[in-house]
């Protein structure tokens, strides 16, 4: 009986090479693109493994996070959005702590979002 991934692993190109997408292969990307992906690339178990891993990592340390900035009162630490002063995407020093509690759970999300993704 032969591997049922095989097939997969001969349709992939060669390193360096783009396979041709036709019409139809951009229709059907169009689509379900995520079925588009998965039959050009297929991950090994532990790259998944370890892509679960980080995602719940990254998840506790923002709830973590998110529970400092309640608990230390620092929500208005960076009172605007995206903003924290008029002139600073990053909190300043006349903000304290507080500024930087809420500005670190700020960046914090994009960590997040990386990982997820």
């Amino acid at each position: 009986m032969t591997d049922p991934r095989e097939s997969v692993h001969k349709r992939r190109p060669t390193m360096g090479r783009v396979p041709k997408v036709t019409r139809a292969d951009a229709r059907a990307a169009l689509r379900n693109p995520l079925a588009f992906i998965a039959d050009r690339w297929t991950p090994e178990p532990r790259t998944v493994q370890r892509a679960a891993l980080s995602a719940i990592v990254m998840s506790v340390l923002i709830v973590v996070t998110g529970g400092a900035v309640r608990l230390t009162g620092s929500g208005l630490g960076c009172p605007t959005w995206p903003k924290c002063t008029t002139d600073s995407l990053t909190a300043t020093g006349e903000m304290g702590v507080h500024g930087a509690i809420e500005f670190g759970n700020r960046m914090l999300t994009y960590v997040l979002c990386a990982a997820v993704g």
